[in-house]
């Protein structure tokens, strides 16, 4: 019986402090926060990225066929 009374004396003082009442409530406003901020980089959209074509094969030469790796770097 003592034990239960301890139990509902320390259940008292834990509503009382607020710091323990609020803590689960901050620890979840900064995750809430943190994912705000990493949503945007979850498909980022590259915006005036430099694109080169590295053509560096020999290409084969058939004959009445178009060479496609030159004409592609032609044009």
């Amino acid at each position: 019986m003592v034990i239960i009374n301890q139990i509902k004396g320390g259940e008292k003082k834990m509503f009382k402090n607020k710091l323990l009442l609020l803590s689960p409530v901050i620890a979840l406003l900064v995750v809430f926060i943190f994912s705000l901020t990493l949503f945007p980089t979850v498909q980022p959209k590259p915006k005036n990225l430099p694109i080169a074509i590295v053509n560096e094969d020999q290409g084969v030469e058939i004959p009445n066929q178009p060479n496609m790796g030159q004409t592609i770097v032609d044009n």
